[in-house]
């Protein structure tokens, strides 16, 4: 991977040649994957983002993608956010197709490509419900009755309904009751799809978006940047996002400065967009202290960076259930997070927007290092995978009747 360091510091992933519009990559011809059974394999689309850009909810699909190609789907990825720079994905057995980035050329694509991939099974994801609010209502459609899924993983989806007005309540509530299932990756989601009679309470399923992340082979490529970010006989913290006031970087920044440059140093994990005045803030505020910024981490080095870190943060505004969060009690690092949403068991939450809070627990973590660990929960796959059987089923009986 080619690099570069600026500021503080900062890596960057190999940049790759842009992809046209409606680009497809990575993936094999379905004869050439091994394990194929002899009947036609069941189709799986899914859509939502594919790395990159990198993200919770990019990563989760793409994992997810290449489980179910490895259990015997032919999966096609739609991928709706515009690819970024830096490594791609590699997901064996898996068709990527990126959309354009307008909106009407990208819908018609996405719609098109769901319908020749002729779906056993339909899964979409949505992070950014403002635009899936009505183009997922016509996407869900060319899935089977049976095979429609939809997966909500907006941290700010309580707000956007209570705020979204009258037109765009009645488009998620057709949303909603388009899909057969509706999984919500919090109890948030969950109890909100279920008191406000989005969708029948028997539909939802609560289950975090979370599939083991692979654990790192080798000795990486992060042991510099840590090093430079540790202090003398001290720690390392991790934390993640886009460059944007809503993931705190600016809060873990402050911290350190309250109470712990001497214990932490900070890793910024950043990737996507950026908002300049905001990164001015932050790069000024840090410096003097031990704080280096890496730019648009692979997922697999993303997870050489949590096995390296001693600590995670995850001081958000607001959250969906963060897969971050997941990873890092996974590898066994401890986990400081907001308490916008319910963290996992063992995660020590604190008051969000309280920099000082943070830093007593920054303190904490180091005299104590059981302090934040916890059980990042179990892995969604053999939950996703059922319900992708069921939906296969359903899809057979369905021919069997009209035969």
């Amino acid at each position: 991977m080619r690099s570069r360091m600026s500021g503080a510091g900062a890596l960057s992933g190999a940049v790759s040649p842009s992809l046209g519009l409606g680009a497809e990559r990575t993936g094999a011809p379905d004869a050439d994957l091994p394990g194929r059974p002899a009947d036609p394999a069941p189709s799986l689309v899914l859509a939502g983002g594919h790395p990159p850009p990198l993200g919770g909810v990019t990563v989760h699909v793409a994992r997810l993608a290449a489980r179910a190609a490895a259990d015997g789907w032919r999966v096609t990825v739609l991928n709706q956010v515009a690819p970024s720079p830096g490594v791609r994905h590699p997901s064996p057995g898996v068709r990527v197709v990126d959309l354009p980035r307008a909106p009407a050329p990208a819908a018609a694509r996405m719609l098109g490509h769901a319908a020749r991939a002729r779906p056993d099974a339909l899964h979409l994801h949505v992070s950014w419900l403002y635009r899936a609010a009505w183009i997922g209502a016509p996407l869900l459609r060319i899935g089977p009755r049976g095979g429609r899924l939809l997966s909500l993983h907006s941290g700010s989806f309580a707000a956007r309904w209570r705020d979204g007005g009258a037109a765009f309540r009645a488009a998620v509530r057709v949303l909603c009751r388009t899909a057969g299932r509706v999984i919500a990756v919090n109890g948030e989601i969950a109890d909100l799809l279920r008191s406000e009679g989005i969708v029948p309470g028997e539909r939802v399923v609560e289950l975090p978006a979370f599939l083991f992340p692979p654990r790192p082979a080798g000795e990486g490529e992060l042991g510099p940047a840590f090093d430079l970010a540790r202090p003398p006989g001290g720690r390392v913290a991790l934390v993640a996002g886009g460059f944007l006031p809503l993931y705190g970087f600016h809060e873990a920044v402050e911290a350190l400065r309250i109470r712990g440059a001497d214990l932490w140093g900070l890793v910024v994990a950043h990737y996507g967009p950026i908002d300049p005045e905001y990164e001015r803030a932050v790069r000024l505020r840090s410096a003097g202290l031990r704080c280096v910024f890496l730019r648009d981490l692979s997922p697999d080095t993303f997870a050489e960076a949590l096995t390296r870190c001693d600590a995670f943060l995850r001081p958000t505004e607001r959250d969906g259930d963060s897969v971050a969060v997941r990873e890092a009690l996974h590898f066994g690092r401890q986990v400081i997070a907001s308490d916008v949403v319910a963290r996992p068991a063992g995660v020590a939450a604190y008051r969000k927007g309280d920099a000082g809070a943070l830093a007593e627990a920054l303190r904490a973590a180091a005299r104590d290092p059981s302090f934040g660990r916890g059980d990042p929960g179990p892995d969604a796959y053999a939950t996703l995978a059922s319900l992708y059987r069921e939906a296969l089923a359903a899809r057979r009986g369905e021919a069997r009747a009209r035969a």
